[in-house]
């Protein structure tokens, strides 16, 4: 399962490869809906993955999933793009004439209610990475100007309302350059933290702009951007790898038509699906578990 937003309240859940089981979901208001999937399908052999995103129409008050089968890498077919709207319950096919591949099942930031990718796109030259974003008013992809150069990995953050990308080598003491988009499509340098030693990756920022980094052995810490100090650090369970996000929530009353309450499950009911997750994750990775295949 992967997790996308939230965007004015609502988190989006939904299984990879494909997009589906999307389920929208307030939190504060224990309201869910889960969206029926378009009759649209991956074709074999031209589609690798889809990427969902989520985005928010504050003039129609309408919150809208996006979902894309992605092309395979130097495919010179445009990828397939629909549209979920809560406001009208249906699916839309997105007109796209603009050829870019993307590796990543969610979109990589969303602020104030536009996604954003970062995607493969080909040129005279070759393919080379650029930023993607969706245009809510007009319903199209364009794409972001380039900042030049740059390290080894990014990682985009809503950083303030604002798009904020870091940007680092990996290397044992490393220094993290923090770029901000304004709101002219120009990036500049924010601030640069570090150096920092000993982390394997980052989870993403919090809202006063701690980035949140986690080394090998499942130590999480937060770094002050600003003194480049290790405010707090903490230990997460090191088998539950790539099940931890950090997420920037706010409480919203939004709500659209087709939620439903969030039946609360009792103890037993809960220890089952547990122990068949648990199970089923060992089987997956090779692990010995309790599921017996006929």
């Amino acid at each position: 399962m992967y997790i996308v937003g939230p965007t004015n309240g609502i988190v989006c859940l939904f299984n990879p490869p494909w997009g589906e089981l999307i389920t929208l979901w307030n939190p504060a208001m224990k309201q869910y809906k889960m969206v029926q999937l378009s009759e649209s399908l991956p074709i074999q052999g031209l589609h690798s993955l889809a990427s969902v995103g989520v985005a928010f129409d504050y003039q129609q008050n309408d919150l809208l999933v996006l979902r894309i089968f992605c092309v395979e890498l130097l495919s010179p077919v445009p990828n397939h793009i629909e549209m979920y709207s809560t406001k009208t319950g249906r699916w839309k096919k997105l007109k796209n004439e603009m050829v870019f591949y993307i590796g990543e099942f969610l979109c990589n930031a969303i602020v104030k209610g536009v996604p954003y990718w970062f995607v493969c796109m080909p040129d005279k030259f070759g393919v080379r990475a650029v930023f993607m974003r969706f245009d809510v008013g007009k319903t199209v992809f364009e794409k972001l100007p380039s900042i030049g150069p740059r390290r080894q990995h990014q990682f985009l953050v809503d950083l303030e309302n604002s798009l904020c990308m870091l940007d680092w080598d990996h290397k044992d003491d490393c220094r993290i350059d923090v770029w901000v988009l304004d709101d002219v499509d120009r990036w500049s340098m924010k601030y640069s933290v570090g150096p920092l030693i000993g982390f394997d990756r980052i989870l993403g920022c919090l809202r006063n702009g701690d980035i949140v980094a986690k080394n090998d052995k499942g130590v999480v810490f937060l770094c002050d951007p600003i003194t480049s100090s290790i405010k707090e650090k903490f230990i997460l369970d090191t088998s539950k790898v790539g099940s931890h996000v950090i997420v920037d929530y706010s409480e919203s009353l939004f709500l659209f038509t087709g939620m439903l309450p969030v039946k609360k499950q009792d103890a037993q009911d809960k220890l089952a699906r547990k122990k068949i997750t648990r199970a089923c994750l060992k089987f997956l990775t090779g692990q010995p578990s309790e599921i017996v295949i006929p």
